[in-house]
């Protein structure tokens, strides 16, 4: 286990640095090693897929974890855990993490409401951005082989996914699950309630700052414009749209699986396979 402070050489980056969590094989040989990263869901930790990095290690990967903003020890101190350090590792600790939940959450919800009054925090896209930096930071390792790149990520973690490998082909294989969905879809067919549920802080607030006694559809669109312009957009003409329909094919020809629950309202399937027809399209096009 490793525990070291990454400092993003990129301007996008929201804060001047953010602590990876790695594990490496034990027996490990001279050879270059393949590196996944793993990207943790809403309210969650570095720390909350310790026993993942583990299982990966073990199979011979160096596994790397990171809070997203506003996430773990970068919403508040040891992410609301009695102890953070390498020695706390253990089966027991996902117990205080879900215990501690509330209170990261409550710092991330914040983050969203400015976000929506502001525009300076951004939903799902400040994540793929320090992803991007993480990348780098694996990319400059002597140790890690430049072809061997996978990313895995669940609910918000698996929307990172998507995006990191959608917008770099340095990621070589990706598995987001429970995250890729057409938010277009969704908006258009009154299916984004689940979702919006997850995240409630910055749509009630936009439905107060629009007048409204309600979340409904214009306030979703409004909030998903703000704090991530272009997710909910599938015209291609609209230079800043990227939903999934538009990005998921960007990941082709390169290995993606693609994991969804088929009763999942916050994935609602319909929107998920309106997003994988484009892209085996694309597979097609490219075998």
């Amino acid at each position: 286990w490793q525990r070291l402070k990454l400092t993003p050489q990129s301007k996008g980056s929201i804060a001047d640095g953010f602590n990876l969590l790695l594990a490496s094989p034990v027996d490990r040989n001279d050879s270059m090693l393949p590196a996944v990263l793993l990207m943790h869901s809403t309210g969650k930790c570095k720390e909350y897929v310790a026993d993942h990095l583990e299982r990966w290690a073990k199979r011979g990967f160096l596994a790397v974890a990171f809070d997203a903003p506003w996430h773990g020890e970068r919403a508040v101190p040891r992410a609301g855990l009695k102890d953070i350090s390498l020695q706390s590792l253990r089966p027991s600790l996902v117990d205080e993490i879900l215990a501690s939940e509330p209170q990261r959450l409550q710092v991330y919800h914040a983050a969203l409401v400015r976000g929506w009054r502001s525009g300076t925090e951004r939903f799902v896209m400040d994540i793929a951005s320090d992803a991007l930096s993480v990348v780098d930071y694996l990319m400059s390792r002597p140790d890690v082989d430049a072809h061997k790149l996978g990313a895995v990520g669940v609910s918000l973690g698996g929307m990172a996914c998507w995006l990191l490998a959608a917008a770099d082909e340095r990621i070589y294989a990706a598995a987001p699950a429970i995250g890729v969905q057409s938010f277009r879809h969704s908006l258009e067919k009154g299916l984004w309630g689940a979702r919006v549920d997850t995240i409630k802080a910055p749509f009630e607030a936009a439905a107060k700052d629009l007048g409204k006694e309600t979340v409904d559809s214009e306030v979703v669109g409004a909030v998903w414009s703000r704090i991530a312009p272009g997710l909910a957009e599938a015209d291609p003409t609209l230079p800043r749209a990227f939903d999934a329909p538009l990005t998921l094919p960007c990941i082709a020809p390169r290995p993606l699986l693609v994991l969804n629950g088929e009763e999942d309202p916050r994935c609602p399937l319909e929107g998920v396979q309106i997003s994988f027809a484009p892209t085996q399209d694309a597979y097609k096009c490219r075998e």
